[in-house]
């Protein structure tokens, strides 16, 4: 029972540190493996009565670091995608058309930049992001006569539709 509430709280300690952005993900994973079997009490090296390895050493790291693989390099790629978007001035730039094609109709405008907005998300990420495209879309939306409430709602639904498709996360 202590040793789960132990798992609990790590784990607790380790997901705040993530959602306020003092641990990157990348590192957070490996040390939460590494340290729940730790608190479980897995050895460093052993092995069963059949002669199998069940040490924390071969089966957590080696073949953890095998298993994440993939999944860290679609983080890195997808990171860099979205740093390329902003240096490179592409996000605005989809932005601005998606204002441009919608006209002087208030609906169309906010579907089209609520699908721009979508598709930049699924490849950046970030608070930088974030402000960044606020800035952008925000006023836009404002000034055909949205209103601000009805803006910000359409800023939130497309980074929330493009964040749980983006690549890093």
């Amino acid at each position: 029972m202590f040793q789960a509430v132990l798992m609990i709280i790590f784990f607790l300690v380790i997901a705040v540190l993530m959602i306020t952005r003092k641990l990157p993900s990348l590192i957070a994973l490996p040390l939460l493996a590494i340290g729940i079997a730790l608190i479980a009490g897995v050895p460093l090296k052993g092995v069963d009565e059949t002669g199998k390895d069940i040490g924390l050493i071969s089966n957590i790291i080696e073949a953890g670091s095998i298993r994440l693989a993939s999944a860290f390099t679609a983080v890195m790629f997808g990171a860099w995608l979205g740093v390329v978007m902003e240096q490179t001035g592409i996000a605005q730039r989809i932005i601005k058309i998606a204002a441009e094609l919608g006209g002087d109709r208030p609906f169309w405008i906010a579907l089209a930049i609520l699908v721009a907005l979508t598709i930049l998300f699924t490849s950046m990420g970030g608070l930088g992001a974030v402000i960044m495209l606020g800035s952008i879309v925000l006023p836009i939306l404002i000034s055909v006569g949205i209103a601000p409430l009805a803006a910000a709602c359409i800023f939130l639904f497309g980074m929330a539709g493009g964040l749980a498709l983006n690549v890093s996360n």
